[in-house]
């Protein structure tokens, strides 16, 4: 075998052990919840545009006292917010009253605070790593 053979196969050999971007887990725990009416409905959002209205993947679970854990797989290491809320009837969206203050209990990561309005983006933003990470949101 010549020595430009053996280098090509080499080179090639060594290609196919090149580390390739992992996704990450992000698990999210919902605390705080009162009663077992409804679902916990939570949205992960990879930019202020779609922060909150339109997210990257979402989940639902059924409310259970005093905290439920949901995870997305397959999430790409950047930056990202997460909502949660409490749809205690069952409509699918937060049920809001007068001025558009929410009726039914909501969260987001980082605790970022809602005033006149969801927080920015930037408040509720965390750094998921390719390892993964794990976050507690604690609806108000």
């Amino acid at each position: 075998m010549s020595h430009k053979v053996l280098a090509s196969c080499l080179i090639a050999a060594g290609m196919l052990t090149v580390p390739v971007a992992q996704a990450a887990r992000v698990t999210v725990t919902v605390e705080g919840i009162l009663s077992t009416d409804g679902a916990i409905m939570v949205g992960l959002f990879d930019s202020p545009a779609s922060f909150p209205s339109k997210f990257l993947k979402g989940q639902s679970a059924v409310a259970q006292t005093p905290s439920v854990t949901l995870i997305f797989e397959d999430v790409e290491p950047g930056r990202y917010a997460v909502s949660a809320f409490h749809d205690r009837n069952g409509n699918g969206k937060l049920d809001t009253g007068a001025f558009g203050i929410p009726k039914e209990p909501y969260g987001f990561s980082r605790d970022a605070r809602a005033l006149m309005g969801p927080p920015v983006f930037d408040d509720a933003a965390v750094e998921v790593p390719a390892e993964g990470l794990s976050l507690h949101i604690h609806l108000k």
